[in-house]
């Protein structure tokens, strides 16, 4: 788990889960198949730590913040499912306030069970509501107009602010009211009917408020994510995030730091479900808002900002502080139809542990407040607008779905256990279903017979590709709960074969040698958090990328190759040496690097080809082990120089003229260089203007009129030999 400050846990990280396979041989490639003829050794598939956990599914359980599963919180729904979704909510002893996007203000009775409309409007949202002591406040959005609940009636008391929506509402001790609005963002104070600007920012939409005990009033900018102050000397950013959007403010009783909900999204305004749910606009919604990322940070009494949660895949929505002053409280909302809403904890004097005490069954939570009498959590949801009580109190029984493995071809599976602490009489189950697509559906196994104890036991499913883990927590008769710590299964996965991509020789004359590894129960490594995590599995992988030393002699050649394995198996290899007739020499055997260096010169010049042979035996059975092969394009063995014939260097008016010939009998000329009575070599160019042939007529004019010359010349093939020779003249 990636934690800021040491359990912070940082979601961005996990976005893209992967799942650990512990054994010598490691994880595999992409591969479908039904056939286990040919099979790999068995595989432990394991989820442990909160990194992979996490992930899952906390149906009726929550998580600490080491992935430990445990019993959740009571859920109790307070409502029937509405229509339309919920966008905030006010308490008020008894009774709880509701407002919606399309049914109204409407309002639960605690005590009658009883649900009531007290305003009805279908095109118009409740954007925002509040309630001091002795009023109720909301407003209706678009239109942005505001009404107070009076008399058991609703009563307009600012029937327009000059602005499309309403975002927050706040009333001071002064009794006076502040207003975000949006389009334009604008903070107003109404006193006694009369509406002033405090802050009119750059910003499209001002999001939310909070009054802080010692800042004074903070709004959160909606599409800048500015952190704003506002003071009568005026406004100052406390932090200017890099997000579009300030969702929820907070403020912890004890320390005073300050608490911020940010949100960017694909489609601007997807965070508010009154913009894309309901009778809003003439467009129709869609059904999916991905979030482009979201966090939590905490700004302390210096200005300091620190992180304390995020994610790429839900948008925090709504904080709450609770009274102890010891837990923030994390509305967590995801996106698109098998998107669940968590609650997540923070605890800022546990060195800002984080853990999810619940998830819902709606996409989203918009609100979230304490109860004003049982000392539980209300939360509202949407796009099903519900009221939901969390608490107090866990559940008798929970489950557990791990996040869908990819096991990267079709397996089959043996046994099934777990890790977990069970008090007496308590409870645990393991079980694990299959498939072969990607998230479950009607196509998958059932649930294999559940494992009781730990030590676990045989299970039977059909062999798949993708895989889950359900387990499930029952608490003893005196309410002691268990935990449970990880799960696993072994797995077969057939053998695939390597594959050799490409052979082809290095430049002449240049050999390696393995450096021998170091000793697998001791060598040096370097202390990091993937270290760990890979000298947490059984057995010390070796580097895939061995330590070789280079060097240039006469002679030698070495040809190397690029190979790989599905399996991620080490291999073996077999270098053949193969000559224009068509003869074999094996060169090595069993070699565990993708390289052979030999002595080139103990082979006649000529045209020859390399065959490799790749197998994965070290992980695999003398039965099922498995080679591929391949063979170089020619290479050319050549030690002999290139020829230089038919050489002159003749007198011609004030100039001489040197000519010659190369000749190769099997290497390419690829260099002719001309020094003149011991001067720096200069090139020698070809006649037809390039240097690319076995045979090649050179020819420099030199402009020497007075003493004889001494011209040398200097012949390269592209083998590296070389060829020299001296030209001596009188003048004429």
């Amino acid at each position: 788990m990636s934690l800021l400050a040491q359990n912070r846990w940082d979601r961005t990280m996990i976005a893209n889960f992967y799942i650990k396979l512990s054994t010598a041989a490691t994880i595999c490639s992409f591969c479908l198949s039904a056939s286990h003829s040919r099979a790999e050794p068995a595989i432990e598939l394991y989820i442990r730590d909160a990194k992979e956990v996490f992930q899952g599914d906390p149906i009726s359980t929550s998580l600490d913040a080491q992935g430990h599963i445990g019993l959740g919180i009571i859920q109790t729904p307070l409502t029937k499912k509405l229509d339309q979704p919920v966008i905030g909510m006010a308490v008020a002893k008894d009774k709880v306030y509701l407002g919606t996007a399309g049914e109204g203000l409407i309002v639960f009775d605690s005590q009658k069970k009883t649900l009531e409309t007290l305003f009805a409007s279908e095109k118009l949202l409740i954007s925002a509501l509040t309630r001091s002591r002795k009023t109720l406040w909301f407003a209706t959005s678009p239109k942005g107009s505001i009404y107070r609940w009076h008399k058991q009636a609703a009563e307009p008391w600012l029937s327009t602010t000059n602005t499309e929506y309403i975002w927050d509402l706040l009333e001071t001790k002064r009794g006076e009211l502040i207003v975000a609005t949006g389009r334009p963002g604008r903070v107003l104070r109404v006193t006694k009917g009369k509406t002033k600007t405090v802050f009119a920012p750059e910003d499209t939409h001002i999001r939310v408020l909070h009054q802080h005990r010692h800042r004074g009033l903070i709004a959160g900018g909606g599409s800048t994510g500015i952190v704003y102050q506002l003071t009568d000397k005026g406004a100052r950013a406390l932090y200017d995030s890099s997000y579009e959007e300030v969702t929820a403010l907070a403020s912890d009783p004890k320390s005073g730091d300050l608490f911020v909900a940010l949100v960017s999204s694909e489609k601007h305004g997807a965070t508010h479900p009154g913009t894309w749910i309901g009778p809003i606009g003439d467009e129709e919604p869609a059904s999916d808002h991905p979030i482009k990322g979201s966090e939590v940070v905490r700004i302390d009494s210096n200005g300091e900002v620190d992180t304390l949660w995020t994610s790429t895949n839900e948008g925090a929505l709504s904080l709450y502080f609770d009274s102890s002053g010891e837990k923030l409280y994390v509305a967590a909302s995801g996106y698109g139809p098998k998107a669940r809403a968590r609650v997540y904890v923070v605890e800022p004097r546990q060195r800002d542990r984080v853990t999810v005490l619940a998830r819902v069954a709606s996409a989203m939570i918009t609100s979230m407040v304490p109860s004003a009498t049982s000392g539980a959590i209300l939360v509202a949801t949407a796009p099903t607008g519900s009221l939901i009580q969390m608490g107090p109190g866990l559940r008798d029984e929970g489950i557990y779905d791990s996040v869908e493995q990819d096991l990267q071809r079709v397996s089959r599976f043996g046994r099934l256990w777990f890790d977990a602490d069970i008090p007496p009489k308590a409870r645990v189950t393991l079980q694990l279903r299959t498939g072969n697509t990607e998230h479950p559906d009607a196509t998958w196994s059932d649930w294999s017979a559940a494992v009781q104890k730990p030590f676990g036991g045989q299970i039977r499913v059909p062999n798949a590709r993708f895989a889950q883990f359900r387990t499930q927590l029952y608490r003893s008769p005196n309410g002691r709960t268990p935990r449970v710590k990880s799960m696993h299964a072994s797995l077969q996965r057939r053998n695939l074969p390597p594959h050799i991509e490409a052979i082809y020789p290095l430049q002449p004359g240049v050999y390696l040698k393995p450096i021998p590894s170091e000793s697998e129960r001791e060598k040096s490594v370097t202390l990091s958090t993937s270290t760990l995590r890979d000298l947490r599995r059984r057995g010390i992988q070796s580097s895939q990328h061995p330590r070789v030393r280079a060097g240039v002699a006469p002679g030698q050649l070495t040809v190397a190759w690029e190979a790989s394995d599905p399996n991620r198996d080490p291999l073996l290899y077999t270098a053949f040496l193969i000559n224009e007739q068509g003869q074999e020499l094996l060169l090595k055997d069993k070699l565990t690097v993708p390289f052979v260096s030999f002595d080139a010169r103990v082979h006649p010049d000529g045209p020859y080809t390399m065959r490799v042979v790749a197998s994965d035996r070290p992980l695999n059975t003398p039965a099922n082990t498995l080679i591929d092969e391949q063979q170089s394009e020619i290479m050319i063995i050549d030690h002999s120089p290139p020829k230089i014939v038919d050489a002159s260097v003749q007198k011609k008016a004030r100039s001489w003229t040197v000519r010659a010939r190369g000749i190769d009998a099997h290497s390419r000329l690829v260099r002719a260089m001309v020094s003149v009575d011991g001067e720096p070599w200069v090139l020698l160019p070809a006649v037809d203007g390039i240097i690319d042939h076995y045979s090649e007529n050179f020819e420099l004019r030199l402009t020497q009129e007075k003493r004889p010359i001494t011209v040398q010349l200097q012949l390269e093939d592209a083998s590296g030999n070389q060829t020299t020779v001296s030209i001596s003249t009188k003048r004429s």
